[in-house]
């Protein structure tokens, strides 16, 4: 992803790369390697050993690696769009685990009632869960998924600490 031409005359090198390897355990999806560079800062990888309990965090080539054990699948924020593909649709909160690249972190995430979402001009009963905040700090996410198979259509991540919002509409 690339940011806008306007944030660009603000902010150099505002390119972000993700990319997101895992597998399907148990009908939820598990990740086991994760890596994320922003614009000209050093990268950040997590691998993850389910059998041994361990993630493994570094920042850069050279960087120490960061072991930090984990108790529950984890997710990441290049997979997090596709957390309910293909599950049965959760009707109260859902807490799951997931990294950033820099961290392990949970986020609990609360449903809306199902509407009708347009898409191609096409009416899509969909339903939006949106991340519980613990201070006025903390980025808010929404996620859009539809409503017969969690199917991502759209997710918002909102920063008020950055003052920013990026959108992405997957269909």
């Amino acid at each position: 992803a690339t940011g806008a031409a306007f944030l660009s005359k603000f902010f150099d090198n505002l390119r972000v790369v993700r990319r997101s390897e895992g597998s399907w355990v148990g009908g939820a999806q598990a990740t086991t390697r994760f890596f994320e560079k922003r614009g000209s800062s050093e990268p950040a990888t997590v691998v993850i050993d389910y059998r041994a309990g361990t993630a493994r965090l570094s920042r850069g080539p050279g960087s120490p690696t960061k072991v930090e054990p984990i108790k529950f699948m984890t997710s990441d924020t290049a997979a997090l769009p596709f957390v309910f593909l293909g599950r049965p649709r959760p009707s109260g909160p859902v807490t799951f685990a997931y990294t950033d690249g820099r961290f392990l972190r949970t986020m609990t995430l609360d449903s809306t009632v199902v509407f009708e979402h347009r898409v191609a001009g096409k009416p899509v009963p969909t339903v939006r869960y949106v991340s519980r905040r613990g201070g006025p700090k903390d980025a808010e996410v929404e996620l859009w998924i539809r409503a017969a198979d969690g199917f991502p259509l759209r997710i918002r991540l909102s920063s008020a600490r950055y003052g920013v919002r990026g959108e992405a509409n997957l269909i």
